[in-house]
């Protein structure tokens, strides 16, 4: 599963990981002078069958 967060800058040096919540697999780790939070899932669209050839007989 894809995520999307929110990197912030820092003075202070950080440390810190993210899992997955379905799978529970470590996503992202991290280490510096930024931290990331705010974690979602991307919803990918279901794809559309059929469109291609919409109109077309």
């Amino acid at each position: 599963m894809n995520y999307t967060a929110t990197r912030e800058e820092h003075e202070a040096r950080h440390t810190g990981s993210f899992k997955c919540s379905v799978c529970n697999a470590v996503v992202h780790t991290w280490s510096g002078n930024h931290h990331f939070f705010g974690w979602e899932p991307i919803k990918a669209k279901p794809p559309v069958f059929g469109r291609r050839w919409a109109g077309v007989r």
